[in-house]
C-alpha cells in the first residue's frame, strides 16, 4: 500500500541520517473517512519519525455536500489539535479550477458550498481570537488563544505600536515595548 511505501522511505531516509525537516500528508479524500482511521495514520507516522506535519493538500471528492462539510470540519478540528502539525493547505478550492470539481469549495458560480462554510466557521468565528485587556504591574498580560499569527496593538498613554506576533504551541507570546 501507499501508506506501507511511504514508510519504508523513510525509514530509509532516517537510517541514513538525512536532512528531513517535514513531512507533508497529501490528503485527498475521495470521500468521508472515520476520524479513527486518519488518527491511526498520523499515529503511525508520529510514533516513528520525530518530523514536524504538514497537511499539504486537503480535499474531499464527494456528491454528499453535508458530509463532506462534516468531514472537513472534522479533519481541520483533528489536524489542528495536534501539536506536530504546523499547516493546512487546502488543495484547489474553485469548481472551474479544481482537478476533481466535486471537491472544490466553491461552486463555478463562486457561491460557497458547505464545506467552504464549515472551513471558513471555524477559521473566522470559532478559532478565531479577538482579546482585549490591561498589563498588571508587572506589565504581563495573559489570554487563552488559538496558535497562529496576530496583530497587536499596545497603547502606552498617547502612544500606539502594532506588530505582528506568531503564538506557537505552546502558547505564549511575549511583546516587548522598547
Amino acid at each position: 500500500t501507499q501508506l506501507q511505501y511511504t514508510m519504508a522511505y523513510l525509514r530509509l531516509l532516517k537510517e541514513r541520517k538525512a536532512a528531513v525537516d517535514g513531512f507533508g500528508f497529501q490528503s485527498h479524500f475521495g470521500g468521508p473517512v472515520a476520524m479513527e482511521v486518519v488518527s491511526e495514520v498520523v499515529k503511525k507516522y508520529a510514533d516513528e519519525f520525530p518530523y514536524e506535519f504538514a497537511v499539504t493538500e486537503f480535499d474531499v471528492n464527494t456528491m454528499d455536500e453535508t458530509a463532506q462539510a462534516a468531514f472537513t470540519r472534522d479533519f481541520m478540528t483533528y489536524i489542528f489539535g495536534q501539536e506536530r502539525f504546523g499547516d493546512f493547505l487546502m488543495w484547489g478550492f474553485w469548481e472551474r479550477r479544481h482537478w476533481l470539481p466535486r471537491g472544490a469549495m466553491y461552486r463555478a458560480d463562486w457561491s460557497s458550498k458547505p464545506n467552504a462554510l464549515a472551513a471558513n466557521d471555524l477559521l473566522f468565528r470559532e478559532w478565531w481570537s479577538e482579546v482585549e485587556g490591561e498589563t498588571g504591574e508587572d506589565g504581563a498580560f495573559a489570554s487563552r488563544v488559538f496558535r497562529g499569527s496576530y496583530q497587536v496593538t499596545i497603547t502606552m498613554g498617547e502612544e500606539v505600536r502594532s506588530q505582528v506576533v506568531d503564538c506557537s504551541a505552546d502558547g505564549e507570546v511575549r511583546v516587548i515595548w522598547n
